[in-house]
């Protein structure tokens, strides 16, 4: 937050986004990093243990520290620490290395990596980043440090040496220099001479074989430091930030653990037991899993994310089909088989079968990081088509609804045709050819991992987090003036709700005409749409947008209906921080939140589960192309609807 005074004027304070180049824990760094010219006039300084930002200010008249307790520094979310042996941590998002500051103060946004280590087995934490030098056949340095082990009682110290971690480079065809800084201390640091470490450039890194070693892997004994150099190429116009995982082995995840073990209970003469419980006879234990909705894995996402990138790929070979990644048009990296019933072969038998080239192609597919999580996971955005309307979706702001997630699954395949083999029928090529789509398959990544119901890491509810509301009573909020107490809720803040804050200024950008924010119920056992009634724009036009829509969609699929809703808010009486209500109220659009039911749904064929949800999911292209031509149309539209068209005021009694 950078304070500006001036005579005449009260003091104001504006957001503006700028690069930070590392955690600058003294002023001496701080006024070297100034003089060196390679940060603006601005430096901050964490106090670990407090969790306050310090901030430094530069005005016109004097150079003056200025001391708050919730500075909202855009490109530093909070990160809390996974152990409690280690200082409090913060995750930072680097910003471009080459920017500048003009006449008006603004620092000009570009390129840049972002660290992520929050998956299965991931480890490394960014330190720092700084311009090549001259004559460097890369273009910048990354700093990454090995988090240790929590301390060993018995041998008094921290373990550390693997390490795994995602760099994604919004600038393509880019290289970087990571260096591990603190590999001189590792715990089997001469092991390091000789090493080559992993790569692979696939959204997932939970397919062992797509893992290559890099050929330039250094040790510096007298630096104590480990380096590799990576190209960030590009894969297309199209395919937005060029992402990969660096490890030191390839991770093995937990759901392919379970995977494994799932696979040697169903064998006959093998027993799995869960050492302390034995039951039954010879067959082993007896597992079995509950859960409210079936659960949908962040290893499943990151697959689902690989699909729409085009970066997996299908090859149908007689009685099986191979799912496979590439490295190269030549090369396959991994091969996962799905066997028919009875037939038995291995890997080196794909060489007697004829194979027919099946490739899901993903054109006009863009798939974009908008940001991280506070745990440091990516905000994955995919977007479809090249029309002229805007329409945006986001799921599972909610994490324990995972229906919302396998709804998105369903959109997406249609969107791409990836069930079938990259054909598309007509609906999602009008759908395509109408709308720019911006889908956010997951809002709260770090929610769903963690098993949370509604809330993120932070414990924040995300859907209620887009747009300041009155602070709660039973929370003391202060202003810079300890007198005066503060009225407002600020939301969304990248400290709380960085999810939402990307997103949302990210929808700034785009702008939107229609959208949906798709939720699991747990009361009503229904599929329903709950409308933005109480939001001052809502009138004729929205009320028919709305009717529309949700006939077209009843029409489209079965398991949608209308009668039955949350009662909707009185005019003017609305929650403007619920996120359906602050879209429509922002961009004056079309806007819904999707709800769908944990319960069977009532009146229809029972079996409500995830399939049901995906074809939800992809039904609602259907509603979507028959309400596009009125989603920005002028005058009385609604007139020339049909009857069955018209809006129904809903109840949640039935």
């Amino acid at each position: 937050s950078l304070s500006k005074e001036s005579e005449g004027e009260s003091k104001k304070s504006t957001m503006r986004r700028f690069p930070i180049y590392g955690l600058l824990s003294s002023s001496s760094l701080a006024s070297a990093a100034m003089s060196a010219g390679r940060m603006p006039a601005f430096a901050v300084r964490c106090h670990h243990h407090i969790g306050a930002f310090t901030t430094l200010h530069k005005s016109s008249q004097s150079l003056k520290w200025k001391k708050s307790s919730s500075v909202t520094l855009a490109t530093i979310p909070h990160r809390p620490f996974r152990s409690s042996s280690l200082a409090e941590r913060f995750f930072w998002k680097l910003s471009p290395l080459h920017s500048s500051v003009n006449s008006s103060d603004e620092i000009s946004e570009g390129s840049g990596v972002s660290i992520s280590d929050a998956y299965d087995g991931g480890n490394g934490e960014f330190v720092s980043s700084e311009i090549a030098p001259l004559g460097a056949d890369y273009d910048e340095i990354v700093r990454v440090n090995i988090r240790p082990d929590p301390f060993t009682d018995l041998e008094q110290k921290q373990h550390f040496q693997s390490f795994s971690f995602r760099a994604t480079s919004k600038s393509c065809n880019r290289r970087v220099k990571y260096i591990v800084s603190n590999a001189g201390r590792a715990s089997y640091a001469p092991a390091w001479n000789g090493s080559s470490i992993f790569v692979t450039g696939k959204p997932t890194p939970f397919d062992p074989d797509s893992w290559t070693r890099t050929e330039d892997t250094t040790y510096d004994e007298e630096k104590g430091e480990l380096s590799w150099t990576h190209l960030h190429e590009s894969h297309g116009d199209d395919n937005g930030a060029s992402s990969a995982y660096f490890s030191y082995f390839p991770p093995y995840s937990y759901e392919r653990h379970l995977r494994l073990v799932a696979k040697c209970a169903e064998t006959k003469g093998c027993k799995v037991t869960t050492l302390g419980q034995t039951i039954g006879d010879d067959n082993g234990a007896s597992s079995a899993y509950f859960s409210y909705f079936p659960p949908y894995s962040y290893e499943r996402h990151l697959r689902l994310v690989a699909k729409c990138a085009g970066k997996m790929h299908f090859f149908e070979i007689s009685e099986f089909i191979v799912e496979y990644f590439l490295t190269s048009m030549y090369h396959i990296v991994s091969i996962s088989i799905f066997f028919s019933p009875n037939f038995v072969t291995n890997h080196n038998s794909l060489s007697r079968h004829k194979k027919t080239q099946n490739f899901v192609e993903t054109k006009g597919c863009k798939v974009t990081t908008l940001g991280q999580t506070i745990s440091g996971r990516e905000i994955d955005c995919v977007s479809i088509g090249n029309g002229t309307q805007t329409c945006w979706i986001i799921h599972r702001q909610h994490p324990g609804e995972s229906m919302a997630e396998f709804y998105a699954e369903g959109l997406l395949h249609r969107l791409l045709g990836l069930d079938t083999k990259g054909e598309l029928d007509e609906v999602a090529k009008h759908a395509r050819a109408e709308f720019t789509f911006h889908i956010v398959p997951n809002m709260n990544p770090d929610g769903s991992a963690n098993g949370y119901l509604r809330t993120n890491a932070a414990g924040s509810n995300l859907n209620r987090e887009w747009a300041p509301s009155p602070a709660p009573t039973t929370t003391l909020y202060q202003s810079e003036d300890a007198n005066e107490k503060v009225t407002m809720y600020e939301a969304p803040t990248v400290e709380r709700s960085p999810e939402v804050y990307h997103v949302l200024r990210k929808m700034d950008e785009t702008g939107c005409d229609a959208f949906l924010d798709v939720h699991g119920d747990e009361a009503l056992p229904f599929n329903f749409l709950a409308g933005s009634q109480g939001m001052p724009n809502w009138g004729r036009r929205l009320e028919s947008l709305h009717g529309a829509f949700l006939a077209a969609y009843e029409r489209a699929n079965p398991d949608m209906q209308k009668e039955v809703s949350y009662d909707p808010d009185e005019p003017n009486e609305g929650m403007k921080n619920i996120c359906s209500n602050q879209i429509a109220l922002r961009f004056d659009c079309l806007s819904a939140t999707l709800e769908m039911p944990f319960k069977e749904v009532s009146g229809r064929e029972r079996g409500w589960g995830p399939n049901r949800a995906r074809k939800l999911g992809a039904s609602v292209l259907d509603a979507l192309c028959y309400v596009s031509p009125y989603l920005r149309k002028e005058g009385n539209f609604w007139e020339r609807l049909p009857e069955e068209d018209a809006y129904s005021h809903p109840s949640s009694k039935y």
